[in-house]
């Protein structure tokens, strides 16, 4: 005779019960009610498969009604890397902007972190950690994520749109471009000069390309695009509407990464 469905639903309200109290159950990946084995399927390390079982047991099933199956890791949240959207550096408190996702990870303004220092969403969620940071001299950093498949080659428009990134040929002066950031969303403008050496009070930088977007504090790191082709990450700027980028290119050699990229 089948199992009614009400019994495994009971079954699995009072695991949730027990969960909250046993302090044994940290191994205890998922459970849920499966309606075509008409069983409790419990997910678990390999280590915790005889609690599983007594936990089970517990909650008033049989053998032949509930199912265990190994896991080989704990499930954990997935932070989204898309490209301007907000990162935190818990470890500095700073907010910065992601400029573009790359091969395990993705890459910003190198004033954004420190080796070593951790990488977080908004709402602290792990990104990733800081492979690598240069500045001054240079303004870029890598960071490596936690999880590769939560990669996007994609900039954030802030308006429920999306621009694709399909690579990153260089645009020449007098080209129009578009920087998305986390504090002041996508803005435009053009390219005015290259090789730009700024003298930050931090210290001097050397080849940034200047532009007219505007752009404001925390949406340094962010991206800059032309036509589906990534430019760089933006550095700083004077205030008003005079902002500097990091190029691209250099930033994926120093690494030796590849662009994450939407599909044509």
């Amino acid at each position: 005779m089948s199992l009614t469905l009400s019994k495994l639903e009971k079954a699995q309200k009072s695991l949730n019960k027990l969960m909250k109290v046993d302090k044994a159950s940290a191994g205890i990946a998922s459970h849920v009610v499966d309606i075509a084995t008409n069983k409790l399927i419990i997910e678990t390390l390999a280590d915790s498969r005889d609690h599983a079982q007594q936990l089970a047991s517990k909650v008033g099933l049989a053998e032949s009604e509930f199912a265990v199956r190994t896991v080989s890791q704990m499930p954990s949240t997935r932070a989204s890397v898309i490209s301007g959207d907000a990162f935190l550096n818990p470890d500095a408190s700073l907010r910065c902007s992601i400029g573009f996702a790359v091969t395990n990870g993705f890459i910003s303004a190198g004033h954004c972190g420190r080796r070593g220092q951790r990488a977080t969403d908004s709402n602290g969620n792990p990104l990733g950690t800081f492979y690598d940071s240069i500045f001054p001299g240079n303004d870029m950093s890598y960071i490596q994520a936690v999880q590769s498949d939560t990669l996007y080659g994609y900039v954030d428009g802030y308006s429920g749109s999306y621009y694709p990134i399909y690579g990153s040929q260089e645009a020449a002066i007098g080209a129009s471009i578009c920087r998305s950031g986390s504090t002041s969303g996508p803005t435009g403008g053009t390219i005015q000069a290259k090789g730009q050496t700024v003298n930050y009070a931090e210290g001097t930088l050397y080849g940034l390309t200047q532009t007219n977007a505007c752009s404001d504090h925390s949406d340094s790191g962010g991206s800059f695009l032309t036509s589906g082709q990534a430019q760089g990450v933006l550095s700083g700027g004077d205030g008003q509407c005079t902002s500097y980028y990091q190029e691209v290119n250099p930033i994926l050699q120093k690494y030796g990464l590849t662009l994450v990229t939407a599909q044509q």
